[in-house]
Protein backbone atom coordinates (compact mmCIF):
# COMPACT_ATOMS: atom_id res chain seq x y z
CA UNK A 1 0.00 0.00 0.00
CA UNK A 2 1.12 3.26 -0.48
CA UNK A 3 2.06 5.97 1.85
CA UNK A 4 0.80 9.40 1.44
CA UNK A 5 2.23 13.14 2.52
CA UNK A 6 -0.90 16.10 2.62
CA UNK A 7 -0.63 19.59 2.17
CA UNK A 8 -2.98 22.14 3.56
CA UNK A 9 -2.92 25.59 1.47
CA UNK A 10 -5.79 27.70 1.86
CA UNK A 11 -4.42 30.48 -0.13
CA UNK A 12 -4.69 31.94 -3.89
CA UNK A 13 -3.06 31.13 -6.70
CA UNK A 14 0.17 33.10 -6.55
CA UNK A 15 0.60 32.11 -2.57
CA UNK A 16 0.04 28.26 -3.33
CA UNK A 17 2.72 28.86 -6.60
CA UNK A 18 5.14 30.26 -3.88
CA UNK A 19 5.11 27.21 -1.88
CA UNK A 20 5.99 24.91 -5.38
CA UNK A 21 9.74 25.10 -3.84
CA UNK A 22 8.95 23.74 -0.55
CA UNK A 23 6.66 21.24 -2.66
CA UNK A 24 9.53 19.79 -4.40
CA UNK A 25 11.44 19.69 -1.49
CA UNK A 26 9.05 17.68 0.12
CA UNK A 27 8.80 15.32 -2.98
CA UNK A 28 12.32 14.89 -3.22
CA UNK A 29 12.86 13.75 0.54
CA UNK A 30 9.68 11.15 0.31
CA UNK A 31 9.82 9.88 -3.69
CA UNK A 32 7.79 7.01 -3.02
CA UNK A 33 4.43 9.40 -1.32
CA UNK A 34 1.60 10.27 -3.21
CA UNK A 35 1.09 13.64 -2.31
CA UNK A 36 -2.75 15.18 -1.74
CA UNK A 37 -3.35 18.58 -1.44
CA UNK A 38 -6.84 20.67 0.21
CA UNK A 39 -6.52 23.89 -1.52
CA UNK A 40 -9.16 25.76 -3.75
CA UNK A 41 -10.09 23.68 -6.72
CA UNK A 42 -9.40 25.20 -9.48
CA UNK A 43 -5.63 25.67 -8.14
CA UNK A 44 -5.56 22.29 -7.28
CA UNK A 45 -6.17 20.66 -10.27
CA UNK A 46 -3.89 22.94 -12.14
CA UNK A 47 -0.97 21.24 -9.96
CA UNK A 48 -2.93 17.96 -10.35
CA UNK A 49 -2.68 17.81 -14.34
CA UNK A 50 0.79 18.98 -13.94
CA UNK A 51 2.22 16.10 -11.86
CA UNK A 52 2.66 18.29 -8.90
CA UNK A 53 0.18 16.48 -6.56
CA UNK A 54 -1.19 13.08 -6.95
CA UNK A 55 -4.60 14.12 -5.00
CA UNK A 56 -7.27 17.06 -4.85
CA UNK A 57 -9.48 17.72 -1.63
CA UNK A 58 -11.67 21.18 -2.67
CA UNK A 59 -11.74 23.80 0.34
CA UNK A 60 -15.15 24.77 -2.03
CA UNK A 61 -16.45 20.96 -0.40
CA UNK A 62 -16.34 20.41 2.96
CA UNK A 63 -12.36 19.17 3.14
CA UNK A 64 -10.99 22.23 5.50
CA UNK A 65 -14.05 22.48 7.63
CA UNK A 66 -13.90 18.50 8.17
CA UNK A 67 -10.27 18.49 9.11
CA UNK A 68 -10.91 21.27 12.13
CA UNK A 69 -14.10 19.45 13.20
CA UNK A 70 -12.14 16.59 13.69
CA UNK A 71 -11.16 13.18 12.69
CA UNK A 72 -14.75 11.55 13.05
CA UNK A 73 -15.72 14.65 10.42
CA UNK A 74 -13.71 13.10 8.01
CA UNK A 75 -15.41 10.61 5.53
CA UNK A 76 -14.75 9.67 2.05
CA UNK A 77 -11.69 10.00 -0.04
CA UNK A 78 -10.11 12.62 2.63
CA UNK A 79 -10.37 9.75 5.08
CA UNK A 80 -8.86 7.23 2.74
CA UNK A 81 -6.39 9.15 2.32
CA UNK A 82 -5.33 9.84 5.51
CA UNK A 83 -4.97 6.75 6.80
CA UNK A 84 -1.83 6.06 4.47
CA UNK A 85 -0.67 9.70 5.71
CA UNK A 86 2.55 9.89 7.42
CA UNK A 87 3.20 13.90 7.04
CA UNK A 88 0.86 17.03 7.31
CA UNK A 89 1.93 20.52 6.38
CA UNK A 90 -0.08 23.06 6.78
CA UNK A 91 0.37 26.77 5.69
CA UNK A 92 -2.87 28.13 7.77
CA UNK A 93 -3.33 29.57 11.30
CA UNK A 94 -4.34 26.96 13.79
CA UNK A 95 -4.38 28.73 17.08
CA UNK A 96 -6.27 26.30 19.35
CA UNK A 97 -4.36 22.97 17.45
CA UNK A 98 -7.61 21.64 16.06
CA UNK A 99 -5.74 20.79 12.60
CA UNK A 100 -2.84 19.13 15.11
CA UNK A 101 -5.71 16.91 16.82
CA UNK A 102 -7.28 15.93 13.95
CA UNK A 103 -4.31 14.66 12.22
CA UNK A 104 -3.27 13.03 14.95
CA UNK A 105 -6.05 10.99 16.24
CA UNK A 106 -5.83 10.06 12.34
CA UNK A 107 -2.38 8.31 12.84
CA UNK A 108 -0.32 11.08 10.88
CA UNK A 109 3.08 10.91 12.53
CA UNK A 110 4.75 14.62 11.60
CA UNK A 111 2.45 17.34 11.79
CA UNK A 112 4.11 20.74 10.66
CA UNK A 113 1.65 24.06 11.00
CA UNK A 114 2.89 27.59 10.40
CA UNK A 115 0.81 29.89 9.11
CA UNK A 116 1.57 32.06 6.13
CA UNK A 117 1.06 35.46 8.24
CA UNK A 118 3.60 33.82 10.32
CA UNK A 119 6.97 36.50 10.28
CA UNK A 120 4.45 39.57 9.47
CA UNK A 121 6.67 42.34 10.35
CA UNK A 122 10.04 41.02 8.36
CA UNK A 123 10.84 41.68 4.93
CA UNK A 124 11.33 37.57 4.44
CA UNK A 125 10.15 36.63 0.66
CA UNK A 126 6.49 34.14 1.06
CA UNK A 127 8.86 31.19 -0.73
CA UNK A 128 11.20 31.06 2.02
CA UNK A 129 8.61 30.92 4.82
CA UNK A 130 7.08 28.20 3.21
CA UNK A 131 10.51 26.93 3.46
CA UNK A 132 11.29 27.19 6.67
CA UNK A 133 8.28 25.41 7.61
CA UNK A 134 9.64 22.20 5.96
CA UNK A 135 13.20 22.13 6.85
CA UNK A 136 12.92 19.95 9.69
CA UNK A 137 11.90 16.64 7.21
CA UNK A 138 13.44 18.02 4.19
CA UNK A 139 16.78 19.54 2.83
CA UNK A 140 15.35 22.88 1.19
CA UNK A 141 16.39 25.18 -1.64
CA UNK A 142 14.71 28.07 -3.46
CA UNK A 143 16.38 27.55 -6.99
CA UNK A 144 13.46 28.20 -9.54
CA UNK A 145 11.75 25.12 -10.22
CA UNK A 146 8.51 25.77 -12.84
CA UNK A 147 5.61 23.41 -13.57
CA UNK A 148 5.21 21.63 -16.92
CA UNK A 149 1.62 21.12 -18.46
CA UNK A 150 0.34 17.74 -20.22
CA UNK A 151 0.52 17.80 -23.99
CA UNK A 152 -3.27 17.65 -24.30
CA UNK A 153 -3.84 21.32 -22.50
CA UNK A 154 -0.77 22.96 -25.06
CA UNK A 155 -2.67 21.44 -28.00
CA UNK A 156 -5.83 23.44 -26.71
CA UNK A 157 -3.97 26.28 -26.04
CA UNK A 158 -2.60 26.60 -29.65
CA UNK A 159 -5.62 26.01 -31.54
CA UNK A 160 -7.02 28.35 -29.13
CA UNK A 161 -4.65 31.09 -30.56
CA UNK A 162 -4.91 29.49 -34.24
CA UNK A 163 -7.88 30.70 -33.81
CA UNK A 164 -7.15 34.26 -33.36
CA UNK A 165 -4.99 34.37 -36.59
CA UNK A 166 -1.93 35.55 -34.76
CA UNK A 167 0.79 34.80 -37.12
CA UNK A 168 4.10 33.03 -36.19
CA UNK A 169 5.50 36.52 -34.48
CA UNK A 170 6.75 36.31 -30.48
CA UNK A 171 3.49 36.35 -28.59
CA UNK A 172 3.28 38.98 -25.56
CA UNK A 173 0.48 38.67 -23.34
CA UNK A 174 -0.69 41.48 -21.25
CA UNK A 175 -2.90 41.55 -17.76
CA UNK A 176 -4.12 45.19 -17.28
CA UNK A 177 -5.96 43.51 -14.10
CA UNK A 178 -5.24 42.52 -11.05
CA UNK A 179 -6.87 41.46 -7.46
CA UNK A 180 -7.36 45.28 -6.74
CA UNK A 181 -7.09 48.44 -8.20
CA UNK A 182 -4.96 49.40 -5.81
CA UNK A 183 -2.37 47.47 -6.94
CA UNK A 184 -2.54 48.62 -10.59
CA UNK A 185 -0.76 51.24 -13.15
CA UNK A 186 -2.95 53.22 -15.57
CA UNK A 187 -4.09 51.59 -18.27
CA UNK A 188 -2.17 54.02 -20.93
CA UNK A 189 1.04 52.49 -19.22
CA UNK A 190 0.12 49.48 -21.23
CA UNK A 191 -0.47 50.58 -24.65
CA UNK A 192 3.32 52.14 -23.97
CA UNK A 193 3.92 47.68 -24.08
CA UNK A 194 1.51 47.56 -27.48
CA UNK A 195 3.67 49.90 -29.22
CA UNK A 196 7.05 48.70 -27.95
CA UNK A 197 5.81 45.17 -29.62
CA UNK A 198 4.99 46.60 -32.48
CA UNK A 199 8.50 48.06 -32.74
CA UNK A 200 9.42 44.67 -32.07
CA UNK A 201 7.96 42.67 -34.52
CA UNK A 202 5.79 41.06 -31.63
CA UNK A 203 1.96 40.27 -31.04
CA UNK A 204 0.45 41.71 -28.16
CA UNK A 205 -2.52 39.24 -26.96
CA UNK A 206 -4.42 40.49 -23.09
CA UNK A 207 -5.75 38.32 -20.80
CA UNK A 208 -9.20 39.21 -18.85
CA UNK A 209 -10.45 38.07 -15.67
CA UNK A 210 -13.37 38.46 -13.48
CA UNK A 211 -12.08 41.60 -12.18
CA UNK A 212 -10.50 43.23 -14.94
CA UNK A 213 -13.60 44.22 -17.13
CA UNK A 214 -12.61 48.20 -16.50
CA UNK A 215 -8.76 48.07 -17.07
CA UNK A 216 -9.08 45.97 -20.34
CA UNK A 217 -11.91 48.55 -21.73
CA UNK A 218 -10.06 51.39 -20.93
CA UNK A 219 -6.56 49.83 -23.13
CA UNK A 220 -8.97 48.61 -25.26
CA UNK A 221 -9.93 51.87 -26.16
CA UNK A 222 -6.31 53.04 -26.98
CA UNK A 223 -5.56 49.60 -28.77
CA UNK A 224 -8.48 48.71 -30.44
CA UNK A 225 -6.84 46.09 -32.13
CA UNK A 226 -4.98 43.44 -30.00
CA UNK A 227 -6.93 41.16 -29.12
CA UNK A 228 -8.85 39.77 -25.72
CA UNK A 229 -8.82 36.36 -23.81
CA UNK A 230 -11.53 36.49 -21.46
CA UNK A 231 -12.39 34.50 -18.49
CA UNK A 232 -10.24 31.38 -18.94
CA UNK A 233 -10.31 28.08 -16.73
CA UNK A 234 -7.37 28.30 -15.10
CA UNK A 235 -5.82 25.57 -16.64
CA UNK A 236 -6.45 26.75 -20.04
CA UNK A 237 -5.10 30.08 -19.36
CA UNK A 238 -1.84 28.60 -17.74
CA UNK A 239 -1.66 26.76 -21.82
CA UNK A 240 -2.18 29.90 -23.55
CA UNK A 241 0.63 31.24 -21.21
CA UNK A 242 3.16 29.03 -21.67
CA UNK A 243 2.81 29.71 -25.33
CA UNK A 244 4.26 33.29 -24.87
CA UNK A 245 7.55 34.46 -25.19
CA UNK A 246 6.67 37.55 -22.86
CA UNK A 247 4.07 38.58 -20.09
CA UNK A 248 4.03 41.51 -18.41
CA UNK A 249 1.15 42.15 -15.54
CA UNK A 250 0.52 43.40 -11.85
CA UNK A 251 1.74 41.83 -8.31
CA UNK A 252 -1.32 38.79 -9.08
CA UNK A 253 -1.36 35.66 -9.58
CA UNK A 254 -1.44 35.57 -13.09
CA UNK A 255 1.74 36.78 -13.15
CA UNK A 256 2.97 34.51 -10.77
CA UNK A 257 1.62 31.76 -12.73
CA UNK A 258 3.70 32.72 -15.95
CA UNK A 259 6.81 32.88 -13.99
CA UNK A 260 6.43 29.36 -12.90
CA UNK A 261 5.68 28.31 -15.99
CA UNK A 262 8.89 29.63 -17.31
CA UNK A 263 7.55 32.22 -19.11
CA UNK A 264 9.89 35.63 -18.82
CA UNK A 265 7.99 37.98 -17.10
CA UNK A 266 7.83 41.54 -16.07
CA UNK A 267 5.65 42.31 -12.88
CA UNK A 268 4.79 45.58 -11.88
CA UNK A 269 4.69 46.24 -8.07
CA UNK A 270 3.24 49.04 -6.35
CA UNK A 271 1.76 48.47 -2.42
CA UNK A 272 2.79 45.07 -1.73
CA UNK A 273 6.31 44.24 -0.84
CA UNK A 274 8.25 42.71 -3.97
CA UNK A 275 11.03 41.43 -0.97
CA UNK A 276 7.69 39.55 -0.08
CA UNK A 277 5.78 38.69 -2.74
CA UNK A 278 7.80 39.04 -6.15
CA UNK A 279 7.43 36.32 -8.64
CA UNK A 280 11.07 34.26 -8.84
CA UNK A 281 12.37 32.92 -11.89
CA UNK A 282 15.88 33.33 -13.90
CA UNK A 283 13.50 35.20 -16.66
CA UNK A 284 12.07 37.67 -14.22
CA UNK A 285 12.01 41.23 -14.01
CA UNK A 286 10.17 43.24 -11.32
CA UNK A 287 9.58 47.00 -11.75
CA UNK A 288 8.43 49.28 -8.65
CA UNK A 289 8.04 53.29 -8.63
CA UNK A 290 8.84 54.89 -4.82
CA UNK A 291 9.05 52.95 -1.77
CA UNK A 292 5.30 52.43 -0.42
CA UNK A 293 4.47 54.61 2.88
CA UNK A 294 1.44 53.26 3.44
CA UNK A 295 0.90 51.95 6.87
CA UNK A 296 -1.90 49.81 5.72
CA UNK A 297 -4.60 48.47 2.88
CA UNK A 298 -6.55 51.46 4.26
CA UNK A 299 -4.44 53.88 3.54
CA UNK A 300 -3.35 52.63 0.51
CA UNK A 301 -6.96 52.56 -0.74
CA UNK A 302 -7.05 56.39 0.00
CA UNK A 303 -3.66 57.35 -1.64
CA UNK A 304 -4.63 59.08 -4.73
CA UNK A 305 -1.42 59.37 -6.22
CA UNK A 306 0.38 56.12 -5.23
CA UNK A 307 3.80 56.97 -6.16
CA UNK A 308 4.90 53.92 -5.70
CA UNK A 309 3.31 52.61 -9.02
CA UNK A 310 5.20 55.75 -11.10
CA UNK A 311 6.92 53.54 -12.86
CA UNK A 312 9.49 55.20 -15.58
CA UNK A 313 8.62 54.11 -19.41
CA UNK A 314 11.91 53.84 -19.61
CA UNK A 315 12.08 51.06 -17.56
CA UNK A 316 9.90 49.22 -18.71
CA UNK A 317 11.05 49.32 -22.12
CA UNK A 318 14.08 48.07 -20.88
CA UNK A 319 13.28 45.09 -19.15
CA UNK A 320 11.31 43.89 -22.07
CA UNK A 321 14.28 44.63 -23.98
CA UNK A 322 16.29 41.96 -21.67
CA UNK A 323 13.48 39.75 -22.04
CA UNK A 324 13.10 39.32 -25.17
CA UNK A 325 16.52 39.61 -27.27
CA UNK A 326 15.26 37.95 -30.37
CA UNK A 327 12.52 38.77 -32.76
CA UNK A 328 11.74 34.75 -32.65
CA UNK A 329 9.83 33.01 -30.13
CA UNK A 330 11.54 29.41 -29.03
CA UNK A 331 10.27 26.88 -31.76
CA UNK A 332 8.51 24.87 -29.18
CA UNK A 333 6.09 28.34 -28.25
CA UNK A 334 5.47 29.22 -31.89
CA UNK A 335 1.84 28.92 -33.08
CA UNK A 336 2.35 27.26 -36.34
CA UNK A 337 0.18 27.70 -39.21
CA UNK A 338 -1.73 24.08 -39.88
CA UNK A 339 -0.69 23.12 -36.72
CA UNK A 340 -3.30 21.55 -35.18
CA UNK A 341 -1.95 18.33 -33.11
Amino acid sequence: MSRHLVIVHPGALGDILLALPALHALRRAYPSHRVGLVAAQQVGQLLKVSGEVQAVFAMEGDALTSLYMGADACRGNLRGFLDACDLAVCWISDPDERLVSTFRALGVQTVLVRSPGSYAAEPIHQTDRYLATIEQVASVSAAFQGIRLPDALIREARIRLRGLELGTHPLVIIHPGSGSPHKCVDPDFFETVVRWCERRGATPIMLQGPADEKAVSRLRAMVPRVPVLQNLDLQVMAAVLSQASLFVGHDSGVSHLAAALRVPTVALFGPTDPRRWAPRGPSVRVLRGAACLCADWTEVRACDGKPCLNISLDRLTIACDELLPQMNAPADQLVLPGELC
